[in-house]
């Protein structure tokens, strides 16, 4: 081979070298950036959660202070069912 011939070969595999390179740092883009929308989905996935655990907790609470009221009332009740006997 001649020396433009060898130089030739080198020339394009140092162009196949490069564009290599140069793909999978674009790879390497993409996957950080799919990573970063599934890091938002994950925590938009946890708020949700989170605000529908808030909301079961408040009716739960809200259920328990009924159940106490209704609890009170029928002791009255008791009392002035026994009073009146």
């Amino acid at each position: 081979m001649s020396h433009s011939t060898t130089q030739a070969v080198y020339d394009d595999e140092h162009t196949v070298t490069q564009r290599k390179a140069t793909n999978c740092t674009a790879v390497a883009r993409w996957c950080l950036q799919v990573a970063g929308l599934g890091k938002q989905i994950v925590r938009s996935e946890l708020r949700a959660r989170d605000v529908a655990l808030q909301a079961e907790a408040a009716e739960a609470a809200a259920c328990r202070k009924d159940m106490e009221r209704l609890a009170q009332v029928g002791t009255t009740a008791k009392r002035i069912n026994a009073s009146l006997d």
